[in-house]
């Protein structure tokens, strides 16, 4: 199994579209009032972005709720459709790090390992801090391919 790079990378950005590392940022005004929307939003007051619904919006994302990693082949999208580790000054320090650690990850899996899944279902969420993981443990069970 070969996997280019670009298919590789739109398999972990559709990786991080259904499943954001970071599901809820919050924002705090601080230098002046602005409209959002139909809403004025004064000095102090904290705006939540629910990354998880941006990235699941019916007018951005065709069948949002299926895994379909050719749609970043196809197009690239706005920080405003798809910010899987926020975006602007306060986005991740972290985000080309674990993008560049996850593509290893699973290169390195599907060039040397066959993988299956020990439990069919999938797992259950929990909130670390900021972040979500698993529940509890993800089992499988590997070979080294011949």
């Amino acid at each position: 199994l070969i996997l280019s790079n670009s298919f590789l990378e739109s398999i972990v950005q559709e990786t991080f579209r259904i499943k954001p590392p970071v599901p809820f940022i919050n924002r705090k005004v601080i230098n002046r009032k602005f409209l959002f929307g139909t809403k004025e939003l004064s000095i102090d007051d904290e705006l939540g972005v629910c990354i998880l619904l941006l990235n699941q919006q019916a007018d951005v994302w065709s069948r949002p709720f299926d895994f379909m990693a050719d749609r970043f082949l196809e197009r690239k999208f706005s920080p405003f459709e798809f910010a899987p580790f926020g975006g602007g000054a306060r986005k991740c320090i972290g985000s080309e790090l674990a993008t560049m650690e996850l593509k290893m990850l699973i290169g390195l899996c599907l060039s040397c390992l066959n993988l299956d899944l020990i439990e069919e279902s999938s797992p259950s969420l929990k909130v670390m801090q900021i972040t979500v993981g698993p529940k509890k443990p993800i089992y499988v069970t590997f070979k080294k391919k011949n």
